[in-house]
């Protein structure tokens, strides 16, 4: 891909992401955010020799290392200033979560895009319009009816017996709603169940989310509305929650749009995770960075590896970067500092 300068003036996320307008080419029901939506062309976008694609929370953004997280944000910037290093930040979480993200300086001023809500919004981080979702991606989820899918919650309390409650005051008070809270366009409710419930009712926890989300999807189906329902039990005991968002609105369907839409080669882009939701980015990606050591995740790391075997074969060990075999990383930098290197832009 040819060099192409891109004169950046940096505004705070804060600002970019509450530019609070009206849609100009989405309707309310699948622009819920009332962000202004612009369309632009591949001439508009910035041109990199490379990008790096990252999840948020466990990946790009290490916890409780801060010094790490400063190297790290210094040589994206510094790589990113010099025309090197395109960003896309992606994540299910919500606008909330990069504004306290960029307060705690655990991510870049301005990243050239953000995929928030799992692939539900694609938004604009630099000129040219800077702080605008992309218009063509809100067409190809025009479908999705926010509206019906927050009545499928309020009919299923009634038919289902449950109490499916909005993220307000009401969660618990020591989670911290700024980095749980989902983005706009994807509703999600809590159920708050006790074990007991659970063992008399539905036999097991398993039994309950699957269960509950057969009957969500049922009503889904009935509504006539393009959506997925997820089910999640969450780590704080007794609350799981479920979500009804855009069939398309996923982490690996957007990124491949936004790749597409940019022209960008996959051997360009390096796409970092560390979770199942990230999963279908990392079996698409060409090169890869697997973060964390959980053992919970060991499957992940499994996947993620037979499948570089299996389509990059003799390049699968250079291509696909794992922090857990590599004891003295702390972060995604040295993973990204071995593919820039790989692809010559490293002195």
């Amino acid at each position: 891909m040819q060099l192409q300068s891109v004169p950046v003036t940096p505004v705070p996320i804060t600002q970019v992401l509450q530019q609070k307008t009206v849609a100009a080419s989405a309707s309310s029901s699948s622009n819920p955010s009332g962000l202004r939506a612009a369309h632009f062309g591949a001439s508009q976008q910035p041109s990199y020799p490379a990008w790096l694609a990252t999840d948020g929370d466990g990946t790009y953004i290490a916890k409780g290392k801060p010094e790490a997280q400063t190297q790290l944000n210094k040589f994206v910037q510094q790589m990113n200033a010099e025309g090197k290093l395109g960003l896309i930040l992606t994540t299910g979480r919500g606008r909330e979560y990069y504004q306290h993200a960029r307060t705690l300086q655990e991510v870049p001023e301005a990243p050239d895009f953000y995929i928030l809500g799992d692939g539900r919004y694609i938004y604009r981080g630099k000129p040219p319009n800077q702080g605008t979702l992309d218009a063509d991606w809100e067409q190809k989820l025009a479908n999705y009816n926010e509206p019906k899918a927050l009545q499928i919650f309020a009919d299923a309390s009634k038919e289902l017996g449950l109490d499916f409650q909005a993220f307000l005051d009401a969660f618990p008070q020591n989670i911290p709603l700024e980095y749980f809270r989902p983005a706009d366009g994807q509703v999600s409710r809590y159920v708050h169940i006790t074990p007991e419930t659970i063992q008399s009712q539905y036999g097991s926890v398993d039994h309950f989310l699957s269960q509950t989300k057969e009957k969500l999807e049922a009503m889904v189906k009935k509504a006539g509305i393009e959506a997925t329902v997820l089910a999640l039990a969450y780590e704080e005991p007794d609350y799981y929650i479920f979500r009804i968002k855009p069939t398309l609105a996923t982490k690996e369907d957007s990124l491949e749009f936004l790749m597409e839409k940019l022209g960008l080669n996959p051997d360009e882009v390096i796409i970092a995770g560390d979770n199942y939701n990230d999963l279908g980015m990392l079996q698409r990606a060409r090169r890869a960075i697997l973060s964390g050591n959980k053992p919970s995740l060991q499957g992940l790391r499994e996947e993620v590896t037979q499948s570089f075997q299996q389509r990059l074969q003799e390049k699968a060990a250079s291509r696909l970067y794992r922090t857990d075999q590599h004891l003295e990383d702390t972060s995604i930098l040295n993973g990204l500092k071995h593919h820039l290197s790989q692809m010559q832009l490293l002195g």
